[in-house]
């Protein structure tokens, strides 16, 4: 059984554990229900937030020179990019 403190590091629950925030748990959460070999299981998903910085890039597709006059030009589906201090 995973609690929260063995969440992910540098991940913390969206809402406080409390008596009051129990209805928006329940709604914000995905329960699995499952039987294996005659025993009951299930799996609790909830949404965890990650405190770490990232850097939001705008794309902006650019004609590059590969020879005299050929060029390539790469188009992206995303407008942006965004990555962590890792590069990942």
């Amino acid at each position: 059984m995973r609690s929260s403190p063995s969440f992910p590091p540098d991940t913390s629950l969206p809402l406080t554990l409390c008596d009051d925030s129990a209805h928006l748990f329940y709604r914000i959460c995905e329960v699995q229900i499952y039987i294996h070999d005659e025993v009951l299981g299930y799996v609790i998903v909830l949404p965890l937030l990650h405190k770490g910085t990232y850097d939001i890039l705008r794309v902006i597709p650019l004609h590059i020179a590969l020879e005299q006059g050929n060029f390539i030009y790469i188009n992206t589906d995303k407008a942006t990019l965004y990555f962590d201090r890792d590069r990942q």
